[in-house]
């Protein structure tokens, strides 16, 4: 293993990965909700098993007085990480639009804001006013640009994922999978390959928040999710003889082609 000292993840002033400069109190933001030590990925796809760890993250103000959230990293020696173009930061920012009063939505959609306009996080709560409560975020990914576009959507509860994707909620969440299709549609005309990030909130026995599975899908997967094949249940029945809810923070999960037509892409302790 290497470390590499002082990287520039994200910054006020300069560039990052050919991206612009994030507004200083964002920046301030992000530092101060993110973990201090996490996963590196590959282009921030949370699907791939980590190849290092980002650690010692700190906020540093520059002799200008701008600000960059620097850290070290470790990776393997055998990883050439030139290849990737360097270092960069991801994160979703506060609910930009919410049809609930405290912005504690059911569901909110986060949207990459370099395929997606204000418009369309302002469209979201709009047509999703169903009696559920659904919000929008702007989700920001500062790396390079692909193909391929994901559109994350997060569940404040199982019982909300399964309704959503189960014929018995058709009703009640028909305009909220509406605007997926539309999200979706936008996508592939603008060329692009669109992917998926369903993330639910699972609690644990006493009925407290206990730690999140992100559960990533092509669109050819979707109909494990609308069939009922692969559901909060089936996952969770996988790993709960070898997960610790208390030191969990995150279980990635990849719909696949095979029975049980998921895999298990690694476990994120706190």
């Amino acid at each position: 293993m290497r470390i590499m000292k002082d990287q520039v993840l994200a910054s006020s002033s300069e560039e990052v990965m050919g991206l612009p400069p994030i507004p200083k109190e964002t920046l301030r933001i992000l530092y101060e909700q993110s973990p201090k030590e996490r996963p590196l990925h590959q282009h921030h796809d949370i699907g791939m098993k980590p190849i290092g760890k980002i650690f010692n993250t700190r906020l540093v103000e520059t002799k200008e007085g701008h600000a960059r959230i620097v850290a070290d990293v470790e990776i393997p020696d055998d990883v050439d990480f030139s290849e990737f173009g360097g270092y960069s930061i991801a994160f979703t920012g506060p609910p930009s639009f919410s049809t609930s009063r405290d912005g504690d939505d059911a569901i909110t959609f986060a949207l990459d804001r370099r395929y997606f306009s204000k418009e369309d996080l302002q469209q979201i709560p709009q047509k999703c006013s169903d009696g559920l409560s659904v919000g929008s975020a702007s989700l920001y990914r500062y790396s390079l640009e692909g193909g391929v576009v994901i559109i994350c959507v997060t569940f404040v509860a199982c019982s909300v994922f399964a309704g959503f994707f189960s014929e018995a909620g058709k009703d009640l969440y028909k305009l909220a999978k509406a605007t997926l299709s539309r999200l979706t549609q936008k996508v592939k005309d603008q060329g692009r390959v669109p992917s998926y990030e369903f993330i639910v909130e699972v609690d644990d026995d006493a009925g407290h928040y206990a730690y999140r599975v992100a559960v990533r899908a092509e669109e050819e997967h979707m109909w494990l999710l609308e069939s009922g094949t692969v559901t909060p249940d089936t996952i969770r029945a996988a790993y709960s003889d070898t997960l610790d809810p208390a030191k969990t923070r995150r279980v990635v999960v990849t719909l696949c082609n095979n029975d049980p037509y998921f895999k298990i892409e690694y476990i994120e302790p706190k």
